[in-house]
C-alpha cells in the first residue's frame, strides 16, 4: 500500500532523527538516510543497529550513489530497504 507523505523533516544527525521517530507514532514514520553524508561509517552502523532494536517497527532505508538496485546482505541489519541515492541540483532564483 502507498501512502503519501503528510510532512518530512531533515535533522542533522541520525540521534536526532531517532529522537523524533521515538516522539511520533511508529506508523507514520520512516527513516530515510543517506549515507554518502555520513563520515564516520562505523558509527554510523552501530547507531542504525541500536535504531533497529529500539524501533523495529519504523522502517529504515538507505541511500548511497554507491548501491546497486538490490540489498546487500550485510545491509540487511541496519535497513529494511536500501536504494541508490539520486541526486538532483536545485538552482535558486530567489523569487
Amino acid at each position: 500500500m502507498a501512502v503519501t507523505a503528510k510532512s518530512i523533516e531533515t535533522f542533522a544527525s541520525l540521534e536526532d532523527a531517532a529522537e523524533a521517530a521515538m516522539d511520533t507514532l511508529h506508523e507514520s514514520v520512516a527513516l530515510v538516510l543517506n549515507i554518502d553524508l555520513i563520515v564516520d561509517m562505523n558509527d554510523a552502523v552501530e547507531q542504525l543497529i541500536a535504531v533497529k532494536l529500539a524501533l523495529p517497527d519504523v522502517p529504515v532505508i538507505i541511500c548511497s550513489s554507491t548501491f546497486s538496485k538490490t540489498i546487500s546482505l550485510q545491509r540487511r541489519a541496519i535497513a529494511d530497504a536500501s536504494s541508490p541515492a539520486v541526486y538532483r541540483c536545485v538552482t535558486c532564483t530567489g523569487h
